[in-house]
């Protein structure tokens, strides 16, 4: 019975680890606080050939996200980012459009960055959940010259877009932990071997020496 129970055990553990049991997706982290402890330095440049370097950062969802962009041109640039996870503003978008969108989606992070070279502006904010966040210069021409790029949140796998967390990795865990108690239980459960039994024959019985016959002739003379 109990090496039943240990399997069954091990088979919910499994099945609940690869997703099998789950009724709907894993709810994505709340952005409204920093609440993992994680701080994430992030460094970009805004150019003077309409361009933001890197363009595309990465950032763990729900850390607390330190912000950095140095002004490089000696003209005015911009740094808004989205707040849509996985959308992607049509390139095609004029200056106009670009502030529609920012005042029916209010941007994560809204700098203005001036027209000083050298120049260096702060942001902190919560990483969003996880996902593709797009961020952009408005200033008119600019966006369309190409000056966007996009914050990660999060590692997205090459097969559909599933996420590594910290939930994947403890429940990698969890298995290898139960893995090694079953196998724990399985060798404390199975009967101890009994030393095989001698079987060497016995020896063959021997026979008596045979007994000399009487005999019956006269007795042998003097």
């Amino acid at each position: 019975m109990a090496r039943g129970l240990a399997a069954g055990i091990l088979v919910v553990v499994l099945l609940s680890s690869t997703g099998a049991l789950a009724l709907a997706p894993p709810p994505r982290p709340a952005a409204s606080s920093a609440a993992t402890g994680v701080v994430d330095y992030v460094n970009i440049s805004a150019t003077s050939s309409f361009a933001f370097t890197p363009d595309s950062v990465t950032v763990t969802p729900g850390a607390l996200v330190r912000l950095a962009v140095t002004q490089e041109a000696d003209f005015l640039h911009t740094f808004l980012l989205s707040p849509e996870a996985d959308y992607t503003i049509p390139t095609s978008s004029t200056h106009a459009q670009l502030l529609a969108y920012f005042t029916a989606h209010p941007p994560i992070v809204n700098l203005s960055l001036g027209s000083t070279p050298g120049a260096v502006f702060y942001a902190n904010f919560t990483a969003p959940p996880v996902g593709t966040y797009e961020f952009v210069c408005i200033v008119s021409g600019h966006f369309e010259a190409g000056m966007h790029g996009t914050l990660v949140s999060g590692t997205t796998s090459s097969s559909g877009g599933m996420s590594v967390t910290t939930i994947d990795i403890a429940a990698i865990v969890i298995v290898i932990v139960v893995l090694a108690a079953v196998a724990l239980l399985l060798r404390r459960r199975s009967p101890p071997k009994t030393p095989a039994s001698s079987t060497m024959a016995a020896p063959p019985p021997t026979s008596p020496p045979p007994t000399p016959a009487p005999s019956t002739g006269p007795p042998p003379g003097r």
